[in-house]
């Protein structure tokens, strides 16, 4: 699962040309990010011999400091699976499907190989609501308006890469 739309349509990470998005209420998840997060700290601490906190600690004072730290490209290569903001969920009761919404992956051919290069999709209309669901009737409005938002805002987008690390919003859809 991922709490960031943007990354859903990558989702499953096989050359389908079509997938669904769906809109759920999680209960109780494990963030698997923040453990990445963590852990690629640790690895730039290690690489930079112990002096990556020291570094950043000198820059917020303002201070220029010449020790050797993680280039660039290290930082990429260690933290490229942050991009994905991955929950693990133990259980998804299917009452806690609020709807879904079809998603066409504009170029799916290679995304199984190439899944870090990103893709284009497209959402189709119209979002399907789970008329079994058993949330409480504000939350499965919540969940309806997310969904008929995200149609609405971004019915085409292309999903992060490796390289940008974050999807970039459409200047037109904040104002």
């Amino acid at each position: 699962m991922t709490p960031r739309f943007a990354v859903a349509p990558l989702f499953p990470i096989q050359n389908f040309p079509w997938t669904w998005i769906y809109a759920v209420y999680v209960e109780k998840a494990y963030n698997t990010k923040m453990r990445q997060v963590i852990d690629s700290q640790q690895v730039m601490k290690n690489i930079s011999g112990g002096t990556f906190l020291q570094n950043v600690r000198y820059a917020t004072l303002g201070c220029v400091d010449m020790r050797p730290t993680v280039d660039v490209q290290q930082a990429t290569d260690i933290m490229w699976s942050l991009y994905g903001d991955e929950l693990i969920v133990d259980r998804l009761p299917a009452g806690n499907i609020i709807c879904a919404i079809k998603c066409k992956r504009l170029n799916h051919e290679t995304l199984k190989t190439n899944f870090k290069n990103g893709i284009q999709y497209e959402l189709v209309s119209p979002i399907v609501p789970n008329v079994k669901c058993t949330l409480p009737h504000s939350i499965y409005m919540l969940g309806l308006g997310f969904m008929n938002d995200e149609l609405k805002m971004h019915r085409t987008g292309t999903t992060p890469t490796v390289q940008s690390g974050f999807h970039e919003s459409d200047p037109k859809s904040l104002g």
